[in-house]
């Protein structure tokens, strides 16, 4: 094999190993890379995952519209199932729907409306205890104090 001959067989070997490379690292890009075959089915299960989300989120957008519909609507009875549903009553309890309730002349708002509880302020037994002895000694001068005057207005007269 001459010299010449020798070269072109190490420069096929060199292309087609080139080749190769170039080859393999283009398959492992297509197949492993950002938007290879792998990353391709991963979306997929995510966007069935995501769909299925959102068709359970659209189901209950509509019963809780269907509910606010019905409640809005004042129903009597998917009123009642619902308040025994929150626990506000039972299946054999009666519930009353009051009809041209005006409150007081304080309130401004109908019967059924929800309203915010506040707390009641308790005191202590031992302010409770503080402040009717305040009072008390508070009575005893001014008793005091009106017999004081009372007793000496008398000595003056006399």
């Amino acid at each position: 094999m001459s010299r010449q001959e020798k070269y072109e067989t190490i420069t096929e070997y060199a292309v087609f190993i080139l080749c190769a490379l170039i080859l393999t690292v283009v398959v492992f890009i297509f197949y492993y890379g950002s938007k290879g075959i792998p990353a391709y089915n991963e979306l997929n299960i995510q966007i069935e995952q995501i769909q299925k989300h959102i068709e359970t989120l659209s189901y209950t957008n509509t019963h809780l519209n269907t509910l606010r519909d019905a409640l809005e609507q004042k129903d009597r009875e998917i009123i009642k199932v619902y308040a025994q549903k929150l626990g506000f009553g039972s299946a054999e309890d009666r519930f009353f729907r009051f009809i041209g309730f005006m409150g007081t002349p304080d309130s401004s708002f109908d019967a059924g409306t929800a309203l915010k509880v506040e707390k009641p302020i308790f005191y202590l037994d031992t302010q409770k205890k503080i402040q009717l002895i305040f009072i008390m000694v508070a009575i005893v001068v001014l008793g005091i104090v009106l017999l004081h005057r009372e007793l000496h207005t008398r000595r003056n007269r006399t």
